[in-house]
């Protein structure tokens, strides 16, 4: 009897660890989607582009980007800080922000 409720106690105790771990991420991502549309606000609104309708685009080719290419973090270590379509380097300034 001990042992299944010892089994179960670590099965519980997993749980309670991924669950943590979810958490912490879907705080990280929360985080830097506000930050990354915070850097587009900041970049934006003193040269007098429009922040709200304008489209992110590539620095070098100008290419717009497609939403899913928008994800912050995730998609500039996918493409290895480089443009999906001009192939250029992406500074590292843009997911560290």
């Amino acid at each position: 009897m001990r042992g299944h409720i010892r089994r179960e106690a670590e099965i519980l105790e997993i749980w309670i660890k991924v669950l943590y771990a979810l958490i912490w991420f879907v705080l990280f991502m929360l985080g830097a989607s506000v930050f990354s549309f915070l850097n587009v606000v900041i970049y934006r609104v003193p040269r007098g582009l429009d922040f709200v309708y304008g489209r992110s685009e590539c620095p070098s080719c100008r290419h717009h980007l497609a939403p899913w290419q928008m994800i912050p973090v995730f998609n500039w270590l996918y493409l290895r800080g480089k443009c999906h379509y001009c192939g250029a380097r992406i500074s590292p300034r843009y997911p560290a922000y």
